[in-house]
């Protein structure tokens, strides 16, 4: 009996891989494993590695309630297939945390989420980005920086204690709108200070999203057009957690976001626009990116690149009286990419990306001056990529990839 059931769980998973939120549907279990070899090189280090990218296994599921409306669950986990056993950081924490949710869903009064989820803004940018927002030359290797104070994401955030709300669609538009009680992106030691969250709401933060996304041009339904913008702002409340020498800093920082993207015959064309104020919490860094591709599909292979390009940081002060020269602080994304689907669920790849960063992206330093000796606002690879590299300031950092994603 126990075998008969589990083969038609099996059956019924396998049925419908990609399956959303169906009226009534039971559990279904997905996932995808998202494995890459790639050679990189900053001109400080030149190494190969093997990366597990965003790879994850996840079950979800709704429940039928009646008069429309619908109970909704998701539960995700990130599974590290290159290397369980760990070496640091996130590695070697398999099933990491992902989305997590539960809810309500309705046709008449939209969706009603509360748990673990990316953020409005953030989804913008995975939408526009055309390297899956996992491969090498995604991307977030610009836009989930590390901050003037050492911390990520940027505004590509997954926050924990999160209740978002989604409208029912208005033909082609839709709103989204999240609210964040503790975002826990600020709770590093800083000079002989440390930021505690506290549960107090100190640390919350707002994201909303408008989104127009309608079939055009085609009868058939085959070209689509998608246009977004949206706003984030981030709270922290500092208090008495730094120490009494460290000025510029503030107590929120946010950013509008944009992306457009329009899919009319074989092609796909992308842009991205982002508008960041007091980014990292340090009062007058500003930095705005830009970016877009084109991507060309012929058959089973897609043709593609993308070009980004995060403009200079606004000068500011940072420590004690300290101004910190924003000039010479750009850096543009570059990637060229080749995918070719086998079947409906399994792709491979092979693309090539780079940052060419200026003289001073490194991070400043609290006790004045630009910090040399560590990482730097970029990495190539970006947020979700499981092998990354800082991009060295005044130099090229490139790296070659060969991939594979199977989806289930």
């Amino acid at each position: 009996m126990k075998k008969k059931l589990l083969a038609t769980a099996i059956a019924a998973t396998m049925a419908a891989p990609t399956a959303g939120f169906a009226q009534g549907a039971g559990p279904v279990l997905y996932g995808q494993v998202h494995v890459s070899s790639e050679y990189l090189d900053n001109d400080r280090t030149d190494d190969l590695n093997f990366s597990s990218n965003s790879s994850r296994i996840g079950v979800q599921g709704g429940f039928d309630l009646g008069q429309t409306f619908e109970g909704i669950y998701k539960m995700e986990w990130e599974v590290d297939i290159t290397d369980a056993t760990g070496d640091g950081g996130n590695k070697g924490r398999d099933l990491n945390p992902r989305d997590r949710f539960a809810g309500f869903k309705s046709a008449t009064y939209g969706t009603f989420r509360l748990g673990r989820m990316d953020t409005p803004v953030k989804l913008i940018g995975r939408k526009v980005d055309l390297f899956w927002s996992t491969q090498l030359g995604q991307n977030r290797s610009l836009t989930a920086i590390r901050d003037a104070g050492g911390a990520g994401p940027g505004f590509d955030l997954r926050a924990d204690n999160t209740f978002a709300i989604q409208t029912p669609n208005f033909g082609p538009v839709s709103l989204s709108v999240a609210y964040i009680a503790d975002h826990n992106i600020r709770n590093e030691t800083i000079a002989s200070g440390k930021r505690d969250i506290q549960d107090d709401n100190s640390f919350d933060a707002w994201s909303g999203a408008l989104v127009f996304n309608r079939n055009v041009f085609s009868a058939t339904g085959d070209d689509n057009l998608y246009l977004a913008v949206g706003y984030e702002k981030h709270n922290v409340d500092f208090n008495n957690d730094v120490p009494a020498n460290v000025n510029g800093l503030k107590n929120e920082e946010s950013a509008f976001r944009a992306g457009a993207k329009l899919d009319i015959g074989n092609f796909t064309i992308a842009a991205f626009g982002q508008w960041a104020e007091d980014q990292g919490f340090i009062n007058g860094a500003d930095r705005n990116i830009y970016g877009g591709g084109l991507a060309y599909r012929l058959d089973r292979w897609t043709f593609k690149g993308q070009v980004y390009y995060a403009d200079e940081i606004d000068s500011y002060n940072f420590g004690a009286g300290n101004r910190v020269d924003g000039s010479d602080s750009d850096a543009y994304l570059f990637a060229l990419g080749i995918d070719h689907e086998l079947s409906k669920n399994v792709q491979i790849y092979v693309q090539g990306a780079g940052i060419d960063s200026e003289e001073n992206t490194f991070r400043p330093q609290f006790g004045g001056g630009l910090d040399r000796n560590n990482p730097t606002y970029f990495s190539l690879g970006g947020a979700g990529h499981g092998s990354i590299v800082s991009a060295t300031p005044d130099e090229t950092t490139w790296g070659i990839s060969i991939g594979s994603r199977v989806k289930f």
